[in-house]
């Protein structure tokens, strides 16, 4: 089956989103009926002003004050239907880059991590952000556009036919060379567009990588040649819209020179058509008012396939984003996890990164049951947070499986399954706001008093009570305002409120100093209680209470069983004890 080409893609924009508002599409049209009909009006009124008034010299003051009376109303009319356009036109833009960036964005947080792992930040953003508001500037807004200019067309060569016939198939010569141009350099208009989008995609890019990683930059006082680098990129990316810019002004000058080529008509054809008394000198007139309008409106609608062809690329990346399945779905008839939980069971997983990358998971079993605390440990790069990242379901098992009460975890709706789990990753993230704002992003509504209680096991508490805003704090853009182990302790905080069914600690203690970690592996202790975990770590202290230990080694649980149990053995658990230890 073929992809589908940007014709499909503008149909379903225009129905999907533009469509939506028939109210708002019909006050527009009413009001471009409206101002193209007030437009026409004005040659037509300077033609019966030359033939019927100065041709005869005769200046009745009643017709005067007529005209004068009605042209006056005319203008204050055009002037408040043109405001009224503007305000129409301005707001449906805005809902509809409002509705499109909306339906992206949801649809981006929903797609797999592999999808992520292989996607540039720049480009996505370009997608979510600017292509959005692109289309609804060169589609929406062209669109109207293109319907006020068509009007205005069909309406003046209406009226030209039959004012006069030769005279407006004289200046309908221009149209095909105009159309000639447009299709010669429509080419490399579209070409330099996509470019251009792509360039802008990499500036952004490039963006948000250098900030996110400003202290990383700072550190090794690589300022000057971050700032050359981008420097370099701004310089192309300014040479191509240069480039763009020259295009469209060697459009707009060939179109320039058809324009003058079409007064010329007018004035050469018209003056032999007078002079031999086949016309009138208001007709001449009028034909030149309806020339300045009828020009315009030609151009405008030339330029529409121009505007569709640039907006082809935004159109086409936009919807294949929206086009690309959820790798990670729910089987059909998936059903709401309420809990308890009883039991997670890993039964002979496979999972990789990819095709030509080395197997994480090789053949992993793993088994917790309700209660439950199960410590992991390994070396880096042994599998450990894969085997998570499988339960949570960011990735889905090439081969084996991952059970919940018995049951696959495709059965499950994802969602209500996901809010079961607690998860502290090792790399805590936290938002911009508040700290009760971070903490309620699990669970919204919480009570003080609740947001305390886990704060406290979390080792948190004194560190809060000390800033000056308590929970009210600003945390500002990405928590950077704290330490590490602040931000661990945080999100430890976070992933407790509300009592999770399960909760998964992932290297969650690393940022802490020895004394920290060891009060808050006491609190959890307590905390954890009856309750099913998953603790993972690369310290031994951390996981000794467990019920039972899994020792991770290229990808299989090479070791399990009772702490006890494994430090009797030889092996990677006893090895690491004592090296702690030492």
């Amino acid at each position: 089956m073929s992809r589908p080409g940007a014709t499909s893609y503008f149909t379903r924009y225009m129905r999907d989103l533009v469509a939506r508002y028939p109210g708002a599409i019909a006050l527009l049209t009413l009001n471009v009926v409206g101002r193209v009909g007030l437009g026409l009006w004005w040659p037509y009124a300077n033609k019966a002003v030359v033939d019927r008034v100065l041709a005869l010299k005769v200046f009745p003051v009643g017709r005067w004050a007529w005209l004068i009376g009605i042209g006056a109303l005319v203008l204050v009319l055009n002037y408040w239907l043109f405001l009224l356009f503007n305000r129409l036109l301005t707001r449906l833009m805005a809902v509809v880059t409002q509705r499109l960036r909306t339906v992206v964005a949801g649809h981006l947080l929903r797609l797999s991590q592999e999808f992520y792992d292989a996607s540039h930040a720049g480009r996505l953003l370009t997608v979510a952000l600017a292509d959005p508001e692109s289309l609804s500037q060169q589609l929406t807004m062209g669109i109207i556009n293109a319907l006020a200019n068509a009007l205005v067309v069909l309406g003046g060569y209406v009226i030209l036919v039959r004012m006069n016939l030769q005279l407006t198939l004289a200046i309908s010569l221009v149209f095909p060379l105009m159309v000639a141009i447009f299709f010669a350099m429509r080419p490399a208009m579209v070409e330099q567009s996509e470019r251009n989008r792509e360039s802008w995609g990499i500036l952004m890019g490039m963006v948000s990588e250098k900030v996110a990683a400003v202290r990383v930059i700072r550190s090794y006082a690589t300022e000057d040649a971050e700032s050359a680098a981008f420097r370099r990129r701004t310089f192309l990316h300014a040479d191509l819209n240069v480039r763009q810019t020259y295009l469209r002004a060697l459009y707009g000058s060939l179109n320039g020179l058809c324009v003058h080529l079409g007064y010329i008509l007018v004035f050469l054809v018209g003056g032999w058509l007078y002079l031999r008394g086949r016309t009138t000198l208001g007709t001449l007139v009028a034909f030149y008012g309806y020339f300045n309008s009828l020009y315009p409106a030609v151009l405008q609608i030339c330029t529409l396939p121009q505007l569709i062809s640039e907006a082809s690329g935004s159109l086409t990346k936009v919807y294949q984003l929206l086009d690309r399945p959820l790798a990670i779905q729910n089987l059909p008839g998936a059903r709401e996890f309420r809990g308890p939980l009883k039991e997670v069971a890993f039964e002979g997983v496979w999972f990789r990164y990819g095709a030509e990358m080395p197997w994480a998971l090789r053949d992993a079993g793993l088994r917790l049951r309700a209660g439950e605390q199960v410590g992991i440990l390994g070396p880096s790069g042994s599998g450990k947070s894969t085997l998570m990242a499988l339960l949570l379901r960011f990735y889905e098992p090439q081969k084996g499986r991952v059970l919940v009460n018995g049951r696959d975890l495709r059965e499950w709706d994802l969602p209500s399954l996901r809010r079961a789990f607690g998860l502290v990753p090792q790399e805590p993230i936290l938002f911009s706001g508040s700290i009760r704002d971070n903490l309620n992003f699990r669970r919204a509504g919480a009570g003080d008093g609740e947001v305390w209680e886990v704060l406290k096991a979390a080792e948190a508490e004194p560190f809060v009570r000390a800033l000056p805003r308590g929970l009210d704090t600003d945390l500002g853009e990405k928590g950077l305002t704290l330490s590490g182990g602040q931000r661990q302790r945080l999100a430890l905080a976070r992933a407790l409120l509300g009592g999770p069914e399960l909760v998964i600690l992932d290297n969650c203690t690393s940022a802490l100093d020895g004394e920290t970690e060891k009060r808050i592996l006491r609190t959890l202790r307590v905390r954890l209680e009856g309750r099913s975990a998953f603790i993972i770590s690369h310290r031994a202290s951390a996981v000794m209470h467990c019920a039972r230990l899994a020792v991770f080694d290229g990808g299989r649980v090479a070791e399990q069983g009772e702490p006890g149990e494994l430090m009797r053995q030889p092996g990677y658990f006893r090895d690491i004890v004592r090296q702690q230890e030492a």
